[in-house]
């Protein structure tokens, strides 16, 4: 998934020194395909051989500038594909992680990472960057720049970043890759269909929804809306962008249902459609935003008369159910799950938390430990019926049978069992 990147505090002290000649407080105007790029001598470079280097220094050699931080999944999902090009293509690419995080934030980042680790990735990366992100200025990551023979190739995501698409640059011809363009200022205020009631109508009972394909330049992240209130209009917009079909419908469920009380695991779902990669993507399917562009989905309602959230939500999932001829709804049925609950003969005594020394978690609430466990993705759906509150220390383990060892020191035991759960059921018509 791409992260909103936000930072509060710029690095005060300049560590890119770039070597054509302006000073430091001189404006620095970004770079678009087809622009040249100076030569940059860019300091703190970390796992390379060089701390410094200087960028251009070989025009034949292909830069790939890929902007990052730690709390991007998606960017650290891409890292191992790139590792591995960087790896076949030797010499004539080189891949540079870049981001804005401290020296000390990256060297521990890659050292603890298990991903990265047993990955094998080792790719160079700029630390504390304050000058090559206002080369390539951006708002989401990963944001990925394309250099060679001195000009810029490309400005995309880094899933475009392909043996292909290097092969091709490296033969001389064109590229033809989307241009990533996330500096266009997206007012969410501002509708996005625009369609004006005549005076002529009675407004209070007026009402229409629209929905389009994916849109470049929105902000996904901005989340769904119910019933905002338009005042200079005197009426009521509700909207998501961006979004694929299976994660609207999940969206608007959970809305109906008020509360948010479990993760939707891959247990919890059923789906009877012909081709799944048309509601969510699929890893298998390679390129995220290749897929986003193609199957994600906007929409937008105005209505007249004033709605709570929840009667909203039906509205908008029976306009999505309609437009794509499916139903979406909650349904109880019986799945193998895990209960965590307490055990017969309760301990004796309480539990020294103080004596956990080995790396862990730690956790108020058997509820907390079933979300721990549903967002691992390695079990069936948690329930948790012990009730328990107190907070736990829970070390590393390998399998239930590890966990439930730990978990008699506060009176609590894992068992697989049959549960009537909620599961979200999508089906074509």
């Amino acid at each position: 998934m791409k992260y909103i990147l936000i930072l509060a505090t710029y690095f005060l002290i300049n560590h890119f020194i770039p070597t054509t000649g302006y000073a430091q407080t001189d404006a620095i105007a970004p770079l678009s395909v087809g622009d040249p790029v100076p030569k940059l001598t860019v300091h703190n470079v970390i796992n390379d051989m060089d701390s410094v280097i200087t960028l251009g220094s070989n025009p034949d050699q292909i830069i790939i500038l890929d902007f990052f931080d730690t709390y991007c999944g998606s960017c650290i999902s891409a890292m191992p594909k790139l590792d591995s090009l960087q790896k076949a293509m030797g010499d004539r690419i080189k891949i540079y992680l870049v981001t804005y995080q401290s020296k000390e934030t990256m060297v521990n980042f890659f050292k603890n990472s298990e991903y990265l680790k047993k990955h094998g990735v080792s790719l160079p990366c700029v630390v504390e960057d304050t000058l090559l992100r206002q080369y390539f200025p951006h708002k989401i990551i990963s944001h990925t720049a394309w250099l060679h023979s001195g000009s810029v190739r490309a400005i995309t995501h880094s899933g475009y970043v392909t043996g292909e698409s290097l092969n091709t640059l490296l033969a001389g011809k064109p590229l033809s890759l989307p241009i990533k363009a996330d500096d266009v200022e997206f007012d969410p205020s501002q509708r996005v269909f625009d369609v004006t009631a005549p005076s002529s109508f009675n407004n209070e009972h007026l009402s229409y929804s629209a929905i389009t394909g994916f849109r470049s330049n929105i902000d996904y992240k901005k989340g769904t809306k119910y019933s905002e209130y338009e005042p200079q209009h005197n009426r009521y917009r509700s909207y998501f962008y961006n979004l694929s079909l299976f994660d609207a419908c999940k969206v608007l469920l959970f809305k109906i249902r008020g509360k948010s009380d479990f993760m939707l695991t891959p247990d919890r779902i059923v789906m009877s459609v012909n081709d799944e990669n048309r509601y969510r993507y699929n890893q298998q399917f390679g390129n995220y935003d290749l897929w986003h562009r193609e199957y994600a989905i906007c929409y937008e309602r105005i209505d007249y008369t004033e709605l709570d959230g929840q009667q909203q939500a039906q509205i908008m999932l029976a306009d999505i159910c309609n437009a794509f001829n499916v139903e979406a709804r909650w349904e109880k049925r019986q799945v193998n799950c895990l209960v965590i609950s307490k055990l017969s003969e309760p301990p004796k005594g309480e539990v020294d938390l103080s004596t956990k020394k080995g790396k862990g978690i730690r956790v108020q609430g058997a509820d907390v430990l079933a979300f721990t466990l549903d967002y691992s993705g390695q079990y069936p759906p948690v329930i948790d019926e012990s009730g328990y509150k107190e907070h736990m220390v829970i070390e590393d383990y390998a399998n239930i049978d590890e966990l439930n060892v730990q978990l008699a020191d506060y009176g609590l035991v894992i068992n697989g069992v049959i549960r009537e759960i909620d599961v979200m059921v999508l089906n074509e018509l």
